[in-house]
């Protein structure tokens, strides 16, 4: 006869082992071998259903690498298409073995403070609509648990 499955449980933090991960709250099956690791980033979903960065982790391996930002759009993990997906889904691509590496897709929108994109001149009487900046940008990095920074150097920006 087979055998009863056994129970899901919480996934652990870097920060608060044996309680339930703060960045994700999902559930995984129950794991043996490597520890389990990120990029240290919280994604969600906006209001037109994009996966959403919206918390880079200081001392992670997204805030080192200074191509992950606070509303980016996050469109592929390791070649796999995942828009349309949940942020739960994304947490189950993106936490493996610690110490293996991960490809992240990620959309920019209009990356450069300030800056306009640059629009050519219309003839007379012809319209022409808003140019975007969006800049697709894929990053590979390894999955570690966050560095612990010490006092105001973990919220400056790195790179």
């Amino acid at each position: 006869s087979p055998s009863a499955p056994r129970p899901l449980q919480r996934m652990e933090g870097p920060q608060t082992p044996g309680q339930a991960h703060h960045q994700w709250g999902v559930q995984t099956p129950p794991h043996s071998g490597p520890r389990q690791a990120g990029i240290g980033c919280n994604i969600n979903v906006n209001e037109r259903g994009d996966l959403i960065v919206r918390r880079v982790i200081p001392g992670g391996p997204a805030a080192f690498s200074s191509d992950i930002a606070v509303d980016d759009v996050l469109l592929k993990v390791d070649g796999i298409n995942v828009v349309g997906e949940t942020p739960e889904d994304i947490a189950r691509r993106i936490l493996g073995p610690e110490g293996y590496p991960i490809t992240i897709t990620t959309k920019h929108r209009n990356p450069l403070p300030g800056a306009a994109p640059m629009v050519p001149e219309a003839p007379r009487g012809v319209t022409l609509s808003p140019v975007t900046t969006d800049i697709e940008h894929t990053i590979t990095m390894v999955r570690q648990q966050p560095v612990q920074m010490k006092g105001d150097f973990a919220e400056r920006p790195c790179g």
